[in-house]
């Protein structure tokens, strides 16, 4: 059984020096997308994604860094 992890970037705005935050809704199409994209090539029976996300300031975005386990 092969193991193996997805990063999945997730790409905000930036507006009068505040930083958003992804809302929850987008973050849950983006989890939905991922799992679609690695069933669809057959690369994994299991995906599970890990409850925290990581926030980084990136020049004027934010990124929210899901990992995505999945194993095949």
């Amino acid at each position: 059984m092969k193991h193996g992890y997805l990063t999945l970037d997730m790409e905000d705005g930036f507006d009068n020096g505040r930083v958003h935050k992804v809302d929850v809704e987008t973050f849950k199409n983006e989890i939905a997308n991922a799992k679609a994209i690695l069933a669809k090539v057959g690369r994994c029976s299991h995906l599970t994604y890990y409850s925290a996300c990581f926030p980084k300031a990136n020049n004027n975005y934010s990124y929210n860094r899901c990992f995505i386990k999945f194993r095949s």
